[in-house]
């Protein structure tokens, strides 16, 4: 699974060892392991829940929308990783400099079609989040898919428009440009992306925020008969009308 982010940073100067040379990789494992979430250390060290085993992280500032992403490759589920993935990777790249970031996006690949529900989990959640809230944060959520599931990019957006609740509310779907719509290059994958999203509005832009849309994104996807091999989510904030 892959987390990717896009906006702007601004690397911290002549602060010591935090320029841009850093290596993303060693501090988001340094993080992830202060968590609880990975492990750093020997076989020998003691067994404790894991959530992923780290596979490459990197800062991409080249001058584009994409400021840094981070893949690892899951132990226990996916649904549930998805939210600590992200504010992970978001202390880590704040790690490096002052982080504006406008859009994330996940990108689970090779996913067990056994995958355990915690939708429940989630549901509980999201008490975290205030129901009342005086400046919510629009958004938009865009889907894709592997080309041989892409029927099922519809389904999901359409469970999201049904089962919608406070404080997060999925809203009328949209025509939107293509710069919005998600999907990771990945070789092996021919990614179907659709003009089409799902208007949001979250109680607040942030990476606690953005992972319960993700996960919640990402149970609808496991809860389908047949559900898709590999999928590819993107939230992006959006202005007010």
């Amino acid at each position: 699974m892959i987390a990717t982010a896009f906006g702007t940073l601004a690397p911290f100067e002549r602060v010591p060892g935090r320029g841009a040379e850093a290596d993303l990789y060693k501090v988001f494992l340094g993080r992830s392991a202060l968590m609880g979430w990975s492990r750093m250390g020997s076989s020998e060290s003691p067994p404790i829940p894991l959530l992923w085993g780290m596979n490459e992280a990197e800062l991409t500032l080249d001058g584009g929308l994409q400021i840094g992403f981070v893949q690892v490759g899951l132990d226990n589920g996916l649904s549930m990783a998805i939210p600590p993935l992200i504010q992970g990777t978001d202390d880590s790249l704040r790690w490096f400099g002052e982080a504006a970031i406008d859009s994330w996006e996940i990108t689970a690949v090779d996913i067990s079609p056994n995958q355990p529900s915690n939708l429940f989990d989630l549901l509980d959640a999201s008490n975290w989040f205030p129901r009342a809230v005086g400046n919510p944060t629009r958004a938009v959520v865009t889907l894709a898919v592997d080309r041989g599931d892409e029927q099922v990019t519809q389904t999901i957006l359409n469970d999201l428009q049904r089962n919608s609740a406070a404080p997060f509310d999925f809203e009328p779907l949209v025509d939107l440009p293509r710069e919005h719509a998600g999907a990771r290059e990945w070789p092996p994958i021919s990614w179907v992306v659709t003009d089409t999203g799902l208007t949001l509005t979250l109680p607040e832009w942030s990476p606690e925020a953005i992972g319960w849309v993700a996960a919640r994104v990402a149970e609808s996807a496991l809860s389908l008969e047949s559900p898709p091999r590999h999928f590819s989510v993107r939230v992006t904030r959006i202005a007010p009308e």
